[in-house]
């Protein structure tokens, strides 16, 4: 095997008080000797967050990485992205909560690889994790949310907006320019000590139909079988037409 990675970083973190902080990385990867993906990169992110009040906390953050960048320990770094937004949310009385969300993310070089079929899934844990390289991708999408959660009893109600601008600068796999608003709404109701039920319903409200995020009702059961496992059994039903069957 004559490939050759190298990986190398710094990361810091400061503490502005009792309830805010700064986050800071910056990684540098070196890769040759695989079929595809034989670059150099470099990545970094930066996070603030602070809880201003008990009832008021904020977040703003950025991350970027070159397309020829490569690490396998971590998702948060997506090779030719860079990504960037923040949230603010706060709890009005004892059991309603507003939250904002602003995302900007652009995206370029290539997708990730993906492994199908059954003998990919039987011999995942062989799987050269540099080996596959996507399509061709360059675009960006800008998402706007705004939304509330309720509770009511045991019983966790979600309501929201979501609005979202996709512009593709690429015709190698088709343009997908698509700008369009979703109401999403929500319910999680616990019917026993580790076991909840889960209803969501994703409306599409206007602009274009978009295929990347349609129209869909979800029922579901999640079963947490460990503090850190949960297994999940849900259907979708799908509204759009470009989606569900004939």
């Amino acid at each position: 095997d004559a490939r050759d990675f190298s990986l190398y970083g710094v990361d810091a973190l400061v503490s502005l008080g009792d309830s805010s902080r700064i986050i800071a990385e910056y990684a540098q990867s070196s890769l040759s000797g695989t079929p595809f993906n034989n670059a150099d990169g470099s990545a970094y992110r930066f996070e603030a967050s602070s809880e201003f009040t008990d009832n008021f906390f904020g977040r703003a953050y950025i991350r970027s990485a070159d397309s020829g960048f490569s690490n396998t320990a971590t998702t948060s770094l997506r090779p030719g992205q860079t990504r960037c937004g923040g949230e603010l949310s706060a709890l009005v009385g004892s059991s309603t909560q507003l939250e904002f969300q602003y995302d900007q993310e652009d995206n370029r070089g290539f997708a990730p690889g993906v492994l199908t079929g059954f003998d990919a899934l039987r011999n995942v844990r062989d799987a050269d994790p540099f080996a596959l390289q996507g399509a061709p991708v360059n675009n960006s999408l800008t998402t706007l949310r705004a939304g509330l959660q309720q509770q009511i009893g045991s019983a966790t109600v979600d309501l929201g907006y979501v609005s979202r601008d996709r512009n593709d600068r690429t015709d190698l796999i088709g343009r997908r320019d698509f700008s369009s608003s979703q109401i999403v709404s929500g319910l999680t109701l616990p019917i026993a000590n580790n076991l909840s039920f889960r209803a969501q319903n994703e409306l599409n409200i206007g602009g274009d139909d978009d295929p990347l995020y349609p129209g869909r009702t979800v029922l579901g059961l999640d079963w947490q079988v460990l503090p850190e496992i949960t297994v999940r059994l849900a259907q979708q039903f799908f509204s759009s037409s470009e989606v569900a069957p004939d």
